[in-house]
């Protein structure tokens, strides 16, 4: 038998095998084993492997890596993989629980850099209309990088918001969904906008994530990615820890994607 097994992911390593020993795995997501002793590599990380040879008994590290050549990553076969190479994945997985995790391609291949917890809306997702407290399903575009707090470093242009800027809630308005600028528009915030100012904590660092970007009235506005405040949901939005918001704005370029999906 081997002092220990290194292997890829998706990579098989066959071990002796005379039909009297007897093999086990102690953590199955990272590897598995046959009756017959074929060890397969099943995601990154270290287990053991347990022996049994009549009374002797043997434990076997195993350490799997992934080849980074032929990983399927969760982003590759999405549609708008081919027409960007940086992609924000956020998987609901029930109540107002998601997960977000940051993709990018670098040399052809789609590599996963980070991921984090979320919370989207209230009411879950499939989101349809202003008000239903959903966070939208679908793929959109992330824009408008703004926040309360001096830019971290954005790659695209950072706005830090004043007493002058609001997001338009007001279905009625020609602003509906919109950035506005009190100093050069034509009208001024009222109680159905988002005064973004007001948002210390939440919108300290905020990303517009572009759903209902025509301004279609009462199909929904104001929907973000943005900072986790005290809920543990949103009215709409994708909330992530400051820390994490941070790193995204950091990292998106011009033409990133979100894609909000169920699990």
């Amino acid at each position: 038998l081997p002092t220990s097994i290194a292997m890829k992911a998706g990579e098989k390593y066959s071990l002796p095998y005379g039909g009297v020993e007897q093999y086990a795995i102690k953590q199955t997501k990272i590897a598995k084993v046959s009756k017959k002793g074929v060890v397969t590599g099943v995601k990154a990380g270290e287990t053991a492997l347990q022996v049994k040879y009549g009374k002797q008994k043997a434990v076997i590290p195993v350490t799997v890596t992934l080849d980074t050549q032929t990983e399927a990553s969760p982003v590759a076969g999405l549609d708008c993989a081919s027409q960007t190479d940086q992609i924000v994945l956020v998987a609901y997985t029930g109540g107002s629980n998601a997960t977000l995790s940051v993709h990018e391609k670098q040399d052809g291949v789609w590599k996963q850099l980070f991921k984090c917890p979320a919370y989207v809306g209230k009411n879950g997702v499939g989101k349809t209309v202003e008000g239903d407290k959903r966070t939208p399903l679908g793929t959109y575009n992330l824009t408008t990088p703004f926040g309360i707090k001096d830019d971290p470093g954005a790659k695209l242009d950072y706005l830090k918001v004043t007493k002058y800027h609001y997001w338009c809630g007001d279905s009625s308005s020609e602003y509906y969904n919109q950035l506005v600028d009190e100093r050069t528009a034509d009208r001024r915030h009222t109680s159905a906008d988002e005064y973004l100012i007001n948002y210390k904590g939440v919108y300290n660092y905020c990303m517009f994530i572009d759903y209902n970007a025509e301004g279609t009235p009462g199909k929904g506005s104001c929907i973000f990615l943005h900072c986790v405040g005290s809920k543990k949901s949103t009215s709409g939005c994708v909330a992530i820890p400051e820390a994490d918001m941070k790193k995204v704005l950091q990292w998106a370029r011009p033409g990133v994607k979100i894609v909000i999906r169920r699990q």
